[in-house]
């Protein structure tokens, strides 16, 4: 994976505020790279056992079973889209060999799985979350 491509996937996202919310929509727009990662959707009735299943998990196990469930891209384009005002994406760049996002928060903390999530996709190692003042 090029940095140029993540960082272009970066900058289509800062534009999903205004964009469509409709899956085919962004399924014609998002890399195959991407795509290929996602989760198949579970029907409503694999949805539930695998509910029940998180729910009766202790807590230090759920991150666990999320994780080992993986992203529907339904779930994963709700974190970039208007209906999410818990933050946003205002722009993303490279340094040397970095690829920097910035995003603007409404809340602390960050919800930061989907992020971590969309660079693993992409091949890219996290340095570090942070704060720029």
């Amino acid at each position: 994976m090029r940095l140029e491509e993540a960082r272009d996937l970066f900058l289509l996202l800062a534009e999903a505020r205004v964009m469509e919310n409709d899956e085919d929509f962004w399924r014609a727009r998002l890399p195959r790279w991407l795509l290929v990662r996602f989760a198949s959707e579970l029907t409503p009735e694999e949805n539930e056992v695998w509910l029940n299943r998180w729910r009766e998990a202790p807590p230090d196990r759920k991150a666990e079973l999320e994780d080992a469930r993986g992203w529907e891209l339904g779930e994963w384009l709700y974190w970039f889209q208007r209906d999410n005002d818990i933050w946003v994406i205002v722009g993303a760049w490279i340094e040397g060999q970095r690829l920097v996002v910035d995003i603007e928060q409404a809340d602390d903390p960050v919800p930061t799985r989907v992020l971590r999530w969309t660079c693993e996709a992409a091949g890219l190692r996290i340095e570090k979350f942070g704060v720029v003042s």
